[in-house]
């Protein structure tokens, strides 16, 4: 399959996004050091890149107004700021500063950028397109993973992410904005929630929730923690580990890149919820090191095949392009105020509940999902969006 060479520069918002979210699972082991953090605090550094992402969501909105083109501009900014204050930080209060605008860059990326990606790819391989953003993410995690087993120094682990954010940031200026820059001066919040959306409505706030309410946020910042508490006693082998769980990441979101178009968003985002289901409770039941590790691997791989990649593209794809900032907007700042939760709740559940009753509750969202998902989600591969807008008006 061919790839516009404009559509490579906009997706390297997925490999910022996925490095900055997955750096700091391993860079947590040494700042809890430097900074004599409790659990408490390490939640709260974790999850004040949620509040940035959360409040950075509505950069669908703002897109609408100054355009995909410098919205993404603009997360680069973020990025570029928020990494250096990381890099500086010489007190806990500035590294959570510096979090909270990397947070802002990986919201507006996180939002903008599959929207961008929607617009301007053809509908027979718009899903393959949209999975550039997911194999970036992908990437930047492997990546993240990798430099945190290289690096016993936080500061080179954020460090690394500078290069990125500068090369996006110049490369922005050679794309063309999205071609469907006049109809979005036609948006509003009215008609995001005109009744004749309501069908869409449910879908995209169900989506939004349970790709968080999955747990998936929990395994990505938290697996070297996981690791350790299950019994891997050398910090190196848990970081280790995580590398193996950005691999197959990466390696599940290539074939689903392959197939979105051709087994469809249904097929794979029912067998990706099954499938996190099966591998959270076999956790539970046995919470041993190696079993621990598989089960999370193939987790990651089932989440990587449907629930990482098929939320944002069925969003985009059902949301009229007159609301679709909006609604991607909206996903965002669902998506992110539950993780914010997730990260914000994971650590002090598992003091209480171990690590397998913590990853048990996720897989009763998991199976939850399954259910609602069943009756309300329609089949889009290789429909236009036209013929999708044609599809819910006929389903009122």
């Amino acid at each position: 399959m061919k790839v516009d060479k404009n559509l490579i520069i906009p997706s390297l918002s997925g490999l910022q996004y996925g490095y900055n979210t997955a750096v700091i699972a391993g860079a947590l082991l040494y700042l809890t050091k430097t900074f004599s953090l409790t659990a408490l605090q390490e939640g709260f550094l974790v999850a004040m890149a949620m509040v940035g992402l959360c409040i950075a969501a509505f950069a669908g909105i703002l897109s609408n107004v100054i355009g995909r083109k410098p919205s993404l501009l603009l997360s680069s900014g973020f990025f570029l700021i928020g990494e250096l204050l990381c890099v500086w930080a010489p007190t806990f209060p500035i590294l959570l500063v510096g979090r909270f605008l990397v947070g802002a860059g990986c919201g507006i990326a996180v939002v903008v950028s599959p929207i961008y990606l929607i617009e301007m790819a053809p509908a027979e391989t718009r899903g393959a397109i949209l999975n550039l953003n997911q194999i970036g993410i992908a990437l930047g995690s492997l990546f993240a993973y990798i430099c945190n087993y290289l690096f016993e120094d936080w500061r080179m682990m954020f460090g690394v992410a500078i290069l990125p954010a500068l090369i996006q940031g110049a490369g922005l200026f050679f794309v063309p904005e999205s071609i469907d820059k006049a109809k979005r001066s036609e948006a509003s919040w009215k008609r995001v929630i005109d009744p004749s959306y309501l069908p869409r409505f449910k879908v995209v706030l169900a989506l939004s929730f349970f790709q968080a309410l999955c747990g998936s946020a929990a395994v990505f910042f938290f697996a070297p923690s996981v690791f350790e508490s299950v019994g891997f006693a050398d910090p190196k082998s848990s970081l280790l580990a995580t590398i193996l769980i950005g691999l197959v990441y990466l390696c599940a979101i290539l074939v689903s890149f392959w197939v979105i178009d051709r087994l469809g968003r249904r097929f794979l985002l029912f067998t990706s919820l099954w499938g996190m289901a099966l591998t959270l409770f076999t956790i539970f039941l046995f919470p041993t090191p190696l079993v621990t590790l598989i089960c999370l691997l193939f987790y990651i791989a089932f989440y990587s095949l449907g629930m990482g990649p098929v939320p944002p593209l069925v969003i985009g794809e059902i949301s009229p392009v007159q609301v679709r900032g909006h609604v991607m907007s909206l996903m965002g700042m669902i998506g992110w105020s539950v993780n914010y939760f997730i990260t914000l709740t994971f650590l002090p559940l598992v003091g209480y509940l171990t690590v397998g009753g913590t990853f048990l509750i996720y897989a009763g969202f998991c199976l939850i999902g399954f259910g609602f998902f069943y009756g309300s989600i329609p089949e889009t591969k290789k429909k236009s969006l036209d013929e999708i807008d044609r599809l819910f008006k006929k389903s009122r």
